[in-house]
């Protein structure tokens, strides 16, 4: 698990820094355009209610304290590192994100009107990588209990709900969204492979009784 979980975090590494390379060439992407209308062709108002409301769960207001509730449960069951893993893997991600932010400087796409404030540039997608990174982390924490599939279908699914959610309102092009699943899970997996390399090297420095 812990050699699959690093592979993964390193594949999509290299996949967002190829995509990111496409971005910065200042070339639209063959495949924006086109999902962004056929999203938005077949969506309904009930769709769009959803977004909105799936919208609000992305936010930081929500995200953070949800983050430091989650470590602080992990702690008081006597799990730092699951505490630590979940606390690392979103904070890298946030402040990954933000720094992808400044590096590529995307602007909003302006193909629809945005239906929910979006200041900010537009690539990766915050709220994408923040639901990708947590649905990660709690796929990789669930893995070995009897609640993993449960977990990784429920942690997919946010993940491409909001993504799909963030095209919908016109604030963000699906390649966007894209980068912002492989930054999320990336910093999911790695920060998971962290954890495990900390617990293996405690046992092995640990005295043998």
């Amino acid at each position: 698990m812990s050699r699959a979980t690093l592979t993964g975090g390193v594949i999509a590494l290299l996949l967002l820094a190829l995509l990111t390379v496409a971005v910065r060439s200042g070339h639209p992407l063959a495949f924006d355009r086109p999902l962004s209308v056929w999203l938005h062709g077949q969506a309904t108002p009930p769709d769009v209610t959803g977004a909105d409301i799936l919208n609000v769960t992305g936010t930081l207001a929500v995200v953070v304290p949800a983050t430091l509730i989650t470590a602080a449960v992990f702690a008081a069951r006597q799990r730092p590192r699951h505490a630590l893993t979940v606390l690392g893997g979103m904070t890298a991600t946030l402040a990954a994100q933000l720094a992808l932010n400044a590096a590529v400087h995307r602007p909003r796409p302006t193909l629809y009107p945005h239906l929910v404030a979006a200041p900010g540039l537009s690539y990766p997608s915050g709220h994408t990588a923040l639901a990708a990174a947590l649905g990660t982390l709690a796929a990789v924490l669930a893995w070995r209990t009897r609640w993993r599939w449960p977990t990784v279908i429920l942690a997919l699914g946010y993940a491409v709900a909001m993504g799909t959610a963030r095209v919908l309102l016109g604030v963000h092009n699906p390649s966007d969204v894209l980068a912002g699943w492989l930054l999320g899970s990336s910093m999911g997996l790695l920060a998971a492979w962290m954890g495990e390399r900390v617990r293996h090297r405690r046992r092995a420095t640990r005295p043998h009784r």
